[in-house]
């Protein structure tokens, strides 16, 4: 999903619906009250590799797009050109990833749009596998990440990855045996991202081989 002609594009089936884990639950409907409210809100969520940061960004942008509001998902860890911060200043929504990971001569853009969030009613969502306290980023900027709303994201448990799973096959109109499902929570990563885009790809890959999704086939996809 292109965002608005800009260069960079989201996951479409990371939306916030998916997005488990009971602990996780009361941020998600925070964010959803401050979306439909269009609220100011400056969020900062931090938790470690495979914990979904990434997922609950993209949904948030979602989110805002089902809304009509301007919104936009930018990953840190890519190259950012400077000029792009310029281009979202007025957006509605901004979900910045990786703010841990942020190119060091585009910390003073970052710095310039929270100083702007209170004049121009947004929302922006920061994402770091740290707390802000933690960043290694110039002391200005460490303050006002550390002034902001900040989250804790849990790992999910395998009753939790399980739903996910479940979820996102029905979401597809997907029928599998509870083995394979099985199969992926036992072989298979717990990071929430690559959960979601192992069954986007067995969608297709079991179209491409006119087979029903069974552990074979996952084993042959995933070599």
């Amino acid at each position: 999903m292109n965002q608005l002609g800009l260069p960079f594009s989201i996951n479409a089936s990371f939306i916030l619906d998916d997005f488990s884990g009971e602990k996780n639950q009361e941020l998600v409907a925070n964010i959803l009250t401050l979306i439909k409210g269009k609220a100011t809100a400056n969020i900062f969520v931090y938790g470690d590799k495979g914990f979904g940061k990434s997922h609950l960004l993209q949904g948030v942008i979602i989110e805002g797009l089902k809304l009509d509001q301007k919104s936009v998902y930018i990953d840190l860890n890519d190259d950012v050109s400077p000029d792009i911060f310029e281009l979202i200043s007025d957006f509605q929504i901004i979900a910045l990833d990786n703010v841990d990971q942020c190119n060091q001569d585009n910390e003073k853009y970052i710095f310039d749009l929270i100083n702007k969030l209170h004049s121009t009613n947004q929302m922006i969502v920061f994402s770091s596998r740290v707390k802000p306290e933690g960043l290694s980023v110039f002391n200005d900027l460490k303050t006002r990440l550390s002034l902001a709303n900040t989250y804790s994201l849990n790992r999910l448990d395998d009753d939790e990855i399980q739903h996910v799973i479940k979820r996102k096959l029905n979401n597809k109109s997907l029928k599998v045996d509870q083995r394979v499902i099985d199969y992926l929570i036992k072989n298979q990563t717990r990071d929430l991202k690559k959960i979601v885009e192992i069954i986007d790809k067995l969608d297709t890959f079991s179209l491409e081989k006119k087979r029903g999704i069974t552990v074979p086939l996952v084993r042959q996809m995933l070599g």
